[in-house]
Parts: structure tokens; C-alpha cells; sequence
């Protein structure tokens, strides 16, 4: 299962520092310094009077700090005051940061179609991770029509971008043939543009279309290789389907699937 991203904590250092007064423009990166070193009361007494003048940098930075809670109790009305204007113009992260709060209801009422509605904005303007969720609301039917053509466009471009989630979500599309031809060259394409992310499902499921010749010619070694890899990243379904794969396979073939395997992990050290 594949689930919804988090909000991301992102401090906003004000490319615009150049336009800014003189004193505007220092006691924002004052605020940045106090941010950084953990002090932040400073780094809000900095941002804050600016924030109400209007500022949409430091309002995202006073937002973010309500958000996580730093220095004081999480307030996530506040935060979602803070964020509204940034969102507003058009701040990718601010979009995105409104949508999760009101997905999860964390600290105010979840509420799953503003939720949509500022991942939309976010996704519309190439955020990956926001296409990422709007394609699992539209695939589910949780906070907007369930519509699984437009789920595989949201999908669609998340991937194209490199976000694994969304990989493995077509790939399992494909895979089963839900809103799509079935077409399991597809699914092994996707697949393994997400295991190779390291993404353990995606090889997981890999490692079952080569153990059952499904798009691709029987390949226990490849079946074993991407078992014992997801295995390795915490895919504990993975180790019935290795053990049963190493019943069929001779003892050298499967010395050839774990030095693979061992290869990849040491190329690609994700998530070990």
C-alpha cells in the first residue's frame, strides 16, 4: 500500500532579499539564522511583524513554525491562517502543506475535498508529490469523484517525474488491468522504475512477474534477486515468495540471484 505524503518542512529563504530595504531584508535572514540554530522564538520575533506586513516569505516561515510545532504547542489553525495568502499567490509548499492538514485532520477538521482542492493548485503547477495524492483520492473516491482515468493522469505525471509512488501505482494498474488495458510489459516497466527508487513493493511484485513469467521470460534468478532486495527494504511478503523461489532453483543459481541482489543493494544503499 502506497500511502499520502507528509507536509513538508521547507524554510523559505526569500529569493526576493535583493528587493527588499536594507533592514527588511536582515532581520529576515536574522530570522534564518535563529531558525537554524534551533532558536525559535528569535527566528518567530524576526518574522512575525513582517508577516503581518505582508510579507508572504516570512508568513510561510511563521506558518511552518505553528505547523511542527517548534518552540510552542502545534497550532495548525494558525498554521493554516499563515499558509492561506503564499497558497493563495501561488507557493507551491504552502498549497501543498493546506492539503495535508486538512486530509489527515490533524489539529482541525479533515476536511477531504479543500484537501483536493489545494493539491489540485499544487499539482497544477507540477508538484509531484501533490499529483501523487490527487491521483489516490481520484482512485479512491476519497475526497473527489472516484474517476480512475483521471487517477492514471495524476499518476502519469507524478512518474514522469520520477515520484516512485506514482510508478508503482501504474504499475499495479497495468499489472491488473484496473482503468487500463491489462499489458504486463507495462506494469514491468513501471515496476521497475519504482524498485530501482527503491521501492519495495514495486519489487516485490517485480520479482513475482519474473517468478511467474508474466511480461517477461521465467527468470528465477531475477525472482529471488528482487525478493531478497525487497526483503531487505522491509517487505516482509517478500521472504515467502524468496523461499519458495529457492525450492525451484539450484544452489549456484541461487549464489548468482543474492550476489546481484547484494550488488544493487550496495549501488543503490536506500532505506538500509
Amino acid at each position: 500500500m502506497i500511502t499520502v505524503g507528509t507536509y513538508r518542512a521547507i524554510l523559505l529563504v526569500a529569493a526576493t532579499l535583493t528587493a527588499m530595504p536594507v533592514a527588511h531584508a536582515g532581520d529576515f535572514l536574522k530570522g534564518i539564522e535563529a531558525f537554524q540554530r534551533g532558536d525559535y522564538d528569535a527566528a518567530m520575533a524576526m518574522w512575525l511583524p513582517m508577516a503581518e506586513a505582508g510579507d508572504l516569505n516570512a508568513m510561510y516561515n511563521v506558518a511552518l513554525i505553528y505547523d511542527q510545532g517548534l518552540g510552542r504547542p502545534a497550532d495548525k489553525l494558525l498554521a493554516l491562517r499563515w499558509y492561506r495568502a503564499p497558497a493563495e499567490e501561488g507557493d507551491v509548499s504552502a498549497q501543498f502543506n493546506i492539503a495535508t492538514i486538512y486530509h489527515f485532520g490533524d489539529g482541525v477538521a479533515a476536511n477531504k475535498r479543500e484537501a483536493a482542492r489545494w493539491y489540485r493548485a499544487a499539482a497544477e503547477l507540477a508538484d509531484e508529490e501533490a499529483q501523487f495524492n490527487l491521483g489516490l483520492m481520484y482512485a479512491s473516491g476519497d475526497g473527489a469523484e472516484l474517476d480512475v482515468e483521471t487517477a492514471i493522469h495524476w499518476f502519469r505525471l507524478s512518474a514522469d517525474q520520477g515520484h516512485s509512488g506514482a510508478q508503482f501505482r501504474l504499475g499495479h494498474m497495468y499489472d491488473l488491468g484496473d482503468g487500463v488495458a491489462e499489458d504486463n510489459a507495462e506494469a514491468m516497466r513501471w515496476y521497475l522504475l519504482a524498485a530501482n527508487q527503491g521501492n519495495a513493493f514495486a519489487q516485490n511484485n517485480l520479482g513475482t512477474m519474473y517468478f511467474s513469467g508474466e511480461g517477461a521470460v521465467f527468470d528465477w534468478i531475477q525472482a529471488y534477486k528482487w525478493f531478497y532486495i525487497a526483503e531487505q527494504l522491509g517487505n516482509y511478503e517478500s521472504r515467502g515468495n524468496r523461499l519458495s523461489s529457492a525450492k525451484l532453483m539450484s544452489r549456484s543459481d541461487i549464489a548468482e540471484a543474492q550476489k546481484q541482489a547484494e550488488d544493487w543493494l550496495q549501488r543503490f544503499p536506500i532505506g538500509r
